[in-house]
């Protein structure tokens, strides 16, 4: 629904009618360079979507820092009706902000309304929303308000504002900025103050505390989501009309201007060996089958020299000098040509054999919080023959049970960038027909894969799992600002690989911890978290190694810029969780030895011979605060 762009598409109806043309108008996009008359989105670029009342989006635009962040694009929503009514509506959202200072623009957003529970939904799997409440909150924070829900704490009313330094200071700003000076009331004077809402109660990341007792920026777990509460509106005075306005938008949507620390801590925006995302990259990783080797061009470009030698001279030769007969070359071309057929086609079977192949990436994520489970899973087929296939998957929670009430999603992988094969499933095909979708878009029916070649798809699904809470046992506490002490005790039928737990700027290396282990977390051993995530050495963006770029898109953001890291994490953003370290979440994560594979091809599993998998596991603990001082 987001991409900006006039589109005419054909429509196939079911009883076999005629196709209908459908026509649908879209509004152009500001990006950082102009303004685009309805040109389509790049999978790389982060889409801000601003609901109601402008908040000066448009206007940092163009002061973004393209060195280090990929290009953005605006798009206006001018009331919730026009938001998508499934959650997947969003993919393509990077982030929602929704400003309330202009009741009608948020008051369909009714408890039962399929606007919110698809944002509701898209931020609990990963999304992001800013919610920005001024003087509209004893209505938009009412205990009757469908917002109520993403409150990082408990609404107490409004309470007056009488300074904004550190909103100056978290700004960066250039000019103070002043607040008006309030009408006097029966038998007062007047004074300068601004009502704002205040939060008692509060979770997450208090960013800008106004005398300790306002918090006005608040950054907090949603899911695996995030909601940035602003208790200001930034479309009204004094805020509206500020010069500073833009970087203090900037920095709560954390987007890097010209020449800001933000900017110099960002990772490049250019690709390393073809990609320039590192989903790209992961995409490439899963294409390598064991087994299934590749001819270099140097030996194609023998074969090619040998077989011109063969049909010409070699040719010559023997008609001319051995059989003495030139006319021969009638039957000996001939079969030169199909020996050389025959050799190169057992050389190409030894090299990529007859077996049909599976590579399997899979992050599993569970919130204990919520007791919300996700799975992401990254799949590429390669195929011995050509062959239609129905796609699906049959995915398993942390327990080994199937999760059958999970709802999922499925779709092939394109790649998210101008390299060669991307945005497309594939390339000539010798197939008349396409493949189609079911309606819940859960499955692939008869999608075609042509002789030996690969195809990759990707899923994605959830439930709620009532029983989270028995597959890890959890007793941690706050141990300082950085450090947890406590233990885990793993539930698990099988071991976690390598497992480590993060809290805020620290990492605790868990080593392998087996089925029932009960590990002890001491304080005195945690280490510092950026210097540990890459004590393995630099990162190479031209290889793709698995499960280094899992290890990346996973806690792409603690990881911090570095000159060898060249790849950008747009396309799949919402699998980083380090943001949650931030707000105080502990996060344990492992990897698991499974060969079982979610595949099914035809509604069968797939075969597991000759595959590879590589599973992870990441638990979500929410760390309540220590209140003993």
């Amino acid at each position: 629904n987001f991409s900006p762009v006039f589109a005419a598409t054909l429509l196939r109806v079911d009883d076999g009618s005629p196709y209908e043309v459908a026509e649908q108008e879209f509004e152009a996009r500001m990006t950082a360079d102009a303004m685009h008359p309805a040109l389509p989105l790049d999978a790389r670029e982060e889409l801000v979507v601003n609901v109601g009342p402008s908040i000066g989006l448009e206007s940092i635009v163009s002061k973004l820092d393209a060195s280090a962040t990929s290009e953005v694009a605006v798009a206006k929503i001018a009331r919730v009706d026009q938001l998508p009514t499934r959650w997947y509506g969003y993919d393509g959202v990077a982030t929602v902000v929704l400003a309330t200072s202009q009741p009608e623009a948020w008051r369909a957003l009714s408890s039962t309304s399929a606007q919110l529970a698809a944002l509701d939904e898209w931020v609990r799997l990963g999304g992001r929303l800013v919610l920005t409440v001024g003087a509209s909150a004893p209505e938009a924070l009412a205990p009757s308000s469908p917002l109520v829900r993403f409150l990082p704490g408990k609404y107490a009313g409004l309470a007056p504002l009488r300074q904004l330094r550190d909103l100056e200071t978290f700004t960066g700003a250039t000019e103070p900025l002043s607040i008006p000076v309030a009408p006097a009331g029966e038998g007062g004077a007047a004074e300068a103050r601004l009502d704002v809402p205040q939060l008692t109660d509060v979770r997450g990341l208090v960013e800008v505390n106004e005398g300790a007792a306002l918090p006005l920026v608040v950054r907090a777990p949603y899911g695996f989501g995030e909601v940035v509460f602003v208790a200001l509106d930034l479309d009204r005075p004094p805020l509206a009309t500020w010069n500073d306005r833009g970087k203090l938008v900037a920095k709560i949507l954390r987007l890097p201007l010209e020449n800001s620390a933000a900017a110099e801590n960002a990772p490049p925006n250019f690709g390393g060996g073809g990609e320039g995302d590192i989903s790209g990259q992961l995409a490439r990783g899963l294409d390598e089958f064991v087994g299934v080797k590749i001819a270099p061009f140097s030996l194609v470009a023998l074969l090619i020299a040998g077989y011109i030698l063969l049909i010409g001279p070699v040719d010559y030769w023997l008609v001319k000098r051995v059989f003495k007969r030139m006319e021969l070359t009638w039957i000996t071309f001939p079969l030169i040509v199909v020996g050389v057929s025959v050799g190169a086609y057992l050389l190409a079977s030894w090299m990529k054999g007859d077996r049909l192949l599976v590579n399997q990436a899979q992050v599993v994520d569970v919130d204990l919080g919520s007791q919300l489970v996700r799975g992401t899973e990254w799949i590429n087929v390669f195929s011995p023959a050509v062959e239609r296939y129905d796609i699906s998957v049959a995915p398993h929670l942390p327990d080994g049970a199937a999760a059958a009430d999970a709802r999922r999603l499925v779709s092939w992988l394109g790649k998210p960038d101008g390299s060669f094969g991307a945005g497309q499933p594939g390339g000539t095909s010798r197939f008349r027909g396409g493949y189609s979708f079911t309606p819940e878009l859960d499955a692939m029916d008869r999608v075609p894969i042509q002789f030996w070649s690969t195809k990759p798809f990707s899923a994605r699904w959830d439930l709620t799992a009532p029983q989270a809470d028995e597959w890890i046992e959890v007793d941690l506490k706050p141990a300082g600002t950085d450090a947890v002490e406590g233990k885990l005790v793993s539930k698990l039928p099988a071991a976690l690989k390598g497992a480590m737990l993060l809290y805020r700027r620290s990492v605790y290396r868990l080593g392998d911890v087996a089925a029932g282990a009960e590990v002890a977390i001491d304080p005195a051993e945690r280490r510092e978290l950026r210097s540990e995530l890459r004590a393995g050495g630099e990162y190479n963006a031209y290889t793709a190694e698995v499960p280094e770029v899992l290890a990346r898109m996973m806690f792409y953001e603690a990881y911090g810029a570095s000159p060898e890291m060249r790849l950008a994490h747009q396309y799949q953003e919402y699998l980083d969780l380090s943001r949650h370290l931030e707000m105080g979440q502990a996060i344990l994560v492992g990897r698991v030895e499974s060969g079982s594979l979610n595949l099914l091809l035809d509604g069968r599993p797939a075969p597991e011979e000759g595959s590879r998998s590589w599973t992870y596991y990441r638990f979500l603990i929410p760390i309540e605060p220590d209140t003993s001082e």
